[in-house]
């Protein structure tokens, strides 16, 4: 219109913000709003007095603190081995933690659990926290630090209880004596990992996760939560591999993880659902591919399999977060959500908000995700509020990249529980912290 406003910022970093703010409006090119992570950085003088852990579902990622966000130094599943019957009599450690509780040695004599597990409650997780120690001690250890000598900021999920919350502090502070605790929830540290303030964040893990937050606050009215996700859909690929011929021998422990890597190598979302099933169903092979799981039988004379191949599964079995009745469930679709969650919004911030949805989890790495909720979304609102959906390469950590920054804002020091604070007052000084 001919019109034109000045900005004057006092300091470079608020001109920075200024700036990202105004490219997330005008660039269509949003890798430049993104947290851009360091590789993981070697230098001691890079590195703070803080250790970054993220307490997953499935996987555990930590790492020192460095001057700027980086990848996890450390990443390994979260689970436990307990062993069982002649193994645990024979001064062996009667629990394994992480990577060495998959290894076959230990697999064989042992029963695996997960320590944080989401519940049959929709709103809850069950927590094992003396193995949830366990975990811990593995991220010290790898990470060569004494954690007395280390503040610790931990990114958990947003349904665990306040009693939960008390006890996983009083264990940082009296099992491995660390400086201070820092509790935080990985959806709104997903949000920090696009260098945002309010958005629309859709988490797809082992379960879906939509949370509208503005300015930092959470709408708890838009708030969706199914507890359907990775677990849902290794399930479904589980089925579409036994169907073929010859089906695919899942018995032992390790076999019941191939579902999920054939879902990591093989699925994807599709763009137009019903011209591949037609196109699936005219010529199964022109939509099949396979991928080699050989090199995961390397001590066997002969291999159980040399590959597994999905045709129609492909697509089908991820169709289920767009139209859950394909999995037998009536929950509502994840764009159906998303598009609740910005209803929730005042009426002058709906604009805003679709056009700030945030990706992350491990599923909404899935090809053709980000596209499809674009478009699903896109039907569902009105022409004048056109949906963005940011979907960044760094998503699948994207709770730690958050952890990252929120650990390096200025103040983080007043939000930290030292552990002085701590012995005086226990666990009243936690309800700050509302997750």
């Amino acid at each position: 219109m001919g019109h034109y406003l000045v900005v004057r910022a006092n300091t470079p970093e608020e001109t920075d913000r200024w700036t990202r703010a105004l490219q997330t409006h005008t660039v269509e090119d949003f890798c430049s709003t993104y947290v851009l992570p360091w590789p993981v950085p070697r230098a001691p003088a890079m590195l703070r007095d803080s250790i970054v852990v993220d307490l997953g579902s499935r996987s555990v990622r930590a790492g020192i603190l460095c001057s700027q966000p980086s990848l996890p130094q450390v990443f390994f599943p979260s689970v436990c081995a307990t062993r069982r019957g002649l193994a645990a009599t024979l001064g062996v450690a009667d629990k394994v933690y992480g990577a060495a509780a998959l290894q076959t040695s230990v697999r064989a004599n042992s029963t695996l659990g997960y320590p944080i597990r989401p519940s049959e409650r929709i709103n809850k997780h069950t927590v094992d926290l003396a193995a949830v120690s366990g975990l811990l001690r593995v991220v010290f250890q790898s990470l060569s630090v004494d954690p007395r000598d280390y503040g610790v900021v931990v990114s958990v999920p947003r349904t665990l209880d306040a009693a939960t919350q008390s006890r996983l502090v009083g264990e940082l502070f009296d099992r491995f004596g660390v400086r201070s605790v820092l509790l935080s929830h990985q959806t709104v540290l997903a949000l920090y990992a696009y260098n945002a303030g309010s958005g629309v964040v859709v988490d797809v893990g082992e379960r879906t996760d939509v949370v509208p937050i503005m300015d930092g606050y959470i709408v708890e009215g838009g708030v969706s939560r199914v507890p359907y996700g990775g677990e849902e859909m290794s399930g479904h690929v589980r089925r579409f591999l036994l169907q073929r011929a010859p089906p695919v021998s899942m018995s032992t422990v390790a076999e019941a993880l191939l579902p999920r890597y054939a879902l990591e190598r093989l699925c994807y979302v599709s763009a137009d659902y019903r011209a591949d099933l037609k196109r699936a169903q005219r010529d199964p092979t022109e939509v099949a591919a396979a991928v080699s799981v050989s090199e995961f039988f390397t001590g066997d004379k002969e291999p159980t399999m040399e590959s597994l191949t999905l045709d129609a599964g492909r697509f089908q079995a991820p169709e289920g977060l767009f139209h859950p009745s394909a999995w037998g469930l009536d929950h509502p679709g994840v764009h159906r959500m998303v598009y609740k969650a910005i209803q929730e919004c005042s009426m002058d911030a709906r604009k805003t908000m679709a056009r700030s949805v945030f990706l992350a989890g491990g599923l909404s790495m899935l090809p053709g995700f980000p596209e499809r909720l674009r478009e699903e979304l896109a039907a569902l609102l009105p022409p004048a509020a056109q949906p963005k959906v940011h979907a960044s390469p760094y998503r699948y950590h994207a709770a730690y990249l958050g952890a990252c920054v929120l650990a390096n804002s200025s103040g983080v020091q007043e939000m930290c529980l030292t552990k002085d604070e701590y012995n005086r007052d226990g666990g009243k000084l936690l309800r700050p912290w509302i997750l």
